[in-house]
């Protein structure tokens, strides 16, 4: 238990840093920020994620756009949003804006922000946003085929470039 070895009263930064490092939620702050989670989203969405965020946390102008938007979300705004998106899913709503509008809007913010040979990989996200599914929804659809067949369902769904 944390009580056990730090005491509340009486700790250093570096301590605290260590205790907070302990947890593992989707995003830490550390002297950088940690973002988790990518490593278990299925290919080619793992791609597509690290494509969104560098097109979101590599340009200031997203970045100042999306700070615009969400700079007076609260706590409350986020219980709601996920009660929503856990009963509609992509139709369910953060600040009467549907999931799904809202993730068209973050990826052609993120596409604007990459380069032109790195658009390619979010293409699958924008596709999946398009489709209104999600990454569970996807591998339920094709978890019933092998490993050369989930590859051909990828290629026919254009989610993987055929060289």
């Amino acid at each position: 238990m944390v009580r056990e070895i730090f005491d509340p009263e009486n700790y250093s930064l570096e301590e605290l840093e260590h205790i907070l490092t302990m947890f593992f939620p989707d995003v830490r702050t550390k002297k950088f920020i940690e973002i988790r989670m990518i490593d278990a989203i299925p290919y080619p969405y793992n791609l597509s994620a690290v494509a969104l965020l560098k097109g979101i946390l590599y340009d200031k102008d997203n970045m100042d756009r999306v700070y615009e938007f969400i700079k007076d979300i609260d706590m409350e705004d986020i219980k709601k949003s996920k009660s929503s998106i856990h009963e509609r899913g992509l139709d369910g709503k953060l600040k009467n804006i549907r999931v799904y509008e809202l993730g068209k809007w973050i990826v052609d913010l993120a596409k604007a922000g990459l380069d032109e040979e790195e658009v390619k990989y979010i293409l699958p996200l924008e596709k999946m946003i398009m489709d209104k599914k999600n990454p569970y929804r996807i591998i339920e659809e094709r978890d019933h085929l092998g490993k050369k067949e989930a590859l051909n369902w990828c290629i026919l769904n254009n989610l993987v470039e055929v060289n």
